[in-house]
């Protein structure tokens, strides 16, 4: 492709090697995710990007590696992330990057497919080519792929260390913190509920490691009641619960019954509307909602209300749609009376999100 500079040759062959470090930054539940990544799923594992651009910095390389890293996902036609650079705005070395890394992805078995044939992968990137990828980058990648796959040897790269090396920020370092809790809330959440002996046990298990991670001050279970078009709240936790605890909502009506007739997620309405003024009456006032529909086989099949004093942040939603999705099971194991669900998927929660 005509560079010649050491300097950048150095900071691409760095870049391949170091281009997906800010994955650490991204909770395990999501990079395995053997299914589609809902919206807010996808919106922390953008985050990648930029976290790994912030890692290259701080390792202070003597040549550009940084950009390379930060832009290996923004795409020619500009649809990219994660600043929505297009064409020649991008730097030359992530255009190139982008173009091996998508073969590379493509011809290696993944948690969610199989790896595809080289012809495969080979036709997918000229179907992108100019949309997605420099043309003139897939041009030179084409002809030469052949050559590549013959002479493909791992690359030993040493890279030296120093006491004097500038450290992460302390902002970072939390966010790797914060992600290595989340994992183990997590892992310690799904082995819980597999012992749950009921619906309402699951809930309490849900509650308490959720309160956790997400500013929840109450939880509530939602089934529905399909000879009165109603659903009933069969579990509640934390604030208020008593008072809340076997209320009654119509299918498209309020907040949980309009997630659940739309199968999309609300995210901070304003609690009174689920409720009432009551809402504020509480010992904690209860002011945001964020509510997750559970979805099997096209179905809603219940409703996961969360409850708060503050508002829900994007990350919350995406915790809260995980740990949800490992409470599925549970539900489905133990079906409530009231509820006739239909047969149980994957166990994926899949929901659109609406913001109020």
């Amino acid at each position: 492709l005509g560079i010649t500079d050491e300097k950048q040759l150095d900071a691409l062959e760095i870049a391949a090697v170091l281009h997906d470090t800010g994955k650490v930054a991204v909770p395990d539940a999501i990079l395995h995710k053997p299914g589609p990544l809902t919206p807010a799923e996808f919106d922390r594992m953008k985050v990648h990007a930029p976290f790994g651009a912030d890692i290259m910095k701080a390792i202070n390389f003597p040549y550009p590696v940084e950009p390379i890293v930060r832009h290996h996902h923004e795409c020619w036609d500009g649809s990219g992330y994660p600043d929505g650079l297009r064409g020649e705005e991008i730097p030359f070395g992530a255009r190139i990057l982008s173009v091996v890394d998508c073969y590379d992805a493509l011809t290696s078995d993944r948690q969610y497919r199989p790896r595809r044939t080289r012809q495969d992968a080979v036709q997918m990137l000229m179907d992108r080519r100019g949309t997605s990828y420099d043309p003139g980058v897939v041009d030179e990648f084409v002809k030469i792929v052949d050559r590549l796959e013959e002479q493909e040897a791992a690359a030993q790269i040493q890279l030296g260390s120093s006491p004097d090396e500038t450290r992460l920020k302390p902002e970072q370092l939390a966010m790797i913190s914060a992600t290595t809790a989340e994992e183990r809330e997590f892992n310690e959440l799904h082995r819980e509920l597999s012992r749950a002996p009921t619906v309402a046990a699951a809930a309490d298990v849900l509650f308490r490691h959720l309160r956790r991670v997400v500013p929840a001050t109450t939880l509530a279970l939602y089934l529905p009641k399909h000879e009165t078009n109603e659903l009933k709240v069969v579990a509640c936790l934390g604030a208020g619960a008593s008072t809340i605890e076997g209320m009654c909502v119509h299918v498209g009506q309020r907040i949980s019954g309009w997630a659940f007739a739309e199968k999309q997620v609300v995210l901070n309405s304003d609690a009174t509307l689920e409720l009432g003024p009551v809402a504020r009456t509480f010992s904690t006032p209860l002011r945001y909602t964020l509510a997750v529909p559970l979805v099997s086989s096209g179905q809603a099949i219940a409703v996961v209300v969360l409850f708060g004093t503050d508002l829900f942040k994007t990350d919350h939603q995406r915790m809260a749609e995980t740990a949800i999705t490992l409470f599925q099971p549970s539900l489905s194991a133990n079906p409530s009376s009231d509820a006739k669900q239909p047969p149980h998927d994957d166990g994926t929660t899949q929901a659109k999100s609406k913001v109020h």
